[in-house]
Order: C-alpha cells, then sequence, then structure tokens
C-alpha cells in the first residue's frame, strides 16, 4: 500500500471512529467523507476512495477498531500468572453460520471481571470445532502461550455438543489439562426450569 493510499485509510478509519464516538448513523459515514473530499479536496478519486463510501464499510471499519481496543483491553489484564474461565455460547445466524460468543472471566485487581473477547464463525456446531475455536482464543486473541496452565473451568449450556460426557468440548478441553471445571452454565438451567412450568 502506497503511503497516499495509507493517508486514505487513516481518513476512513477516523471518521469511522468519529461515527461510533458519537452515535451517528453509518449512513451518515458516505455524506462525512464526500465532505471532507469538498474541504479539502482529492487529487486520487480513483476506486481506493469510491469503494469504501457505504455504511457497510464504515461497519467494517468500525468493527476493526472496536476488536483491536477489546483484543487489547482483555490481554492488558492477562499474563502468564493468572488463572481465567470461559464462558461461550454458540448461536446460528441468519446465513445458519455457527456463530460462537466467547467471554473471559478473571481476577483483576482482587475483583472477579468478566470480559468479552469474541464473536466467531464456526464452520460446522460440532465439539471439535468449536474447542479449535476456543484454542485459537486463548493462544492467538489472548496470547496465552500456556492456556493449560491459565485455564482452571469452562462454562456451557447443557447441549451435548459443549458438556458431552464422551467428546463434549469440556472433554476436549480437559484432555490436556484435566484440572479445568466444566459448569453447567445456571442461566441456562434456569431457563430450562421455567419452560417446564
Amino acid at each position: 500500500m502506497s503511503e497516499h493510499q495509507l493517508e486514505k485509510m487513516k481518513k476512513y478509519f477516523k471518521t469511522s471512529f468519529f461515527i461510533a464516538q458519537y452515535g451517528k448513523p453509518f449512513s451518515d459515514f458516505k455524506l462525512l467523507m464526500e465532505l471532507q473530499l469538498h474541504n479539502f479536496g482529492d487529487d486520487d478519486q480513483s476506486k481506493l476512495y469510491t469503494s469504501y463510501l457505504s455504511d457497510k464499510q464504515c461497519k467494517e471499519f468500525i468493527d476493526h477498531i472496536a476488536a483491536d481496543i477489546l483484543e487489547k483491553n482483555v490481554t492488558t489484564q492477562l499474563d502468564d500468572d493468572c488463572f481465567i474461565s470461559i464462558l461461550a455460547d454458540g448461536s446460528t445466524d441468519r446465513s445458519n453460520t455457527e456463530q460462537e460468543i466467547i467471554f473471559v472471566s478473571m481476577l483483576n485487581n482482587n475483583r472477579a471481571v468478566t470480559q468479552f473477547v469474541t464473536l466467531t464463525s464456526v464452520p460446522q456446531a460440532n465439539a471439535e470445532n468449536i474447542a479449535k475455536e476456543l484454542i485459537v482464543t486463548l493462544t492467538d486473541k489472548l496470547k496465552l502461550k500456556n492456556w493449560k496452565n491459565n485455564l482452571v473451568s469452562c462454562c456451557f449450556d447443557g447441549a451435548s455438543v459443549n458438556l458431552g460426557c464422551k467428546s463434549g468440548v469440556a472433554v476436549r478441553l480437559t484432555e490436556g489439562a484435566p484440572h479445568i471445571i466444566s459448569v453447567h452454565c445456571c442461566a441456562h438451567r434456569l431457563e430450562l426450569a421455567i419452560k417446564k412450568h
């Protein structure tokens, strides 16, 4: 990417950040970028400029900014000696793609803190793929090289894919770290109890 293109991309990200910061609708993105072009000019109105002028692109820019901030926020609280718990739940989106939301609980200044880590797509909603995605989250996003020592518990709904006693996600996580305690989520248990009545 050339220096000129890099400067242009910075404008897209800064404008997207402005929209997110002040709660403006994504549809304002194109108008703000056109205003900048009108006020400050641009000698290169190439595809690089026009291909990013949409509310969908604004959302993409904001997603990247938010992911970076969230990742830095969580990783700064973690070190190699901390103990964490993973909370995960899956859902299928409109395109029938399995989405797994992952949170992490830890102690920070002697207070229990739960932080959002990621919402990630899983190719297929089976125990193998979900366990792989959790491990990728621990090693790549949270930068825990020795996650087996850091992870002390995991919390899932009662689905057999997660808590199945033969090959569920919890079993797969405990294969290399038998000290991990798996927990059936209390909120899911309560929901099941209420539905029965």
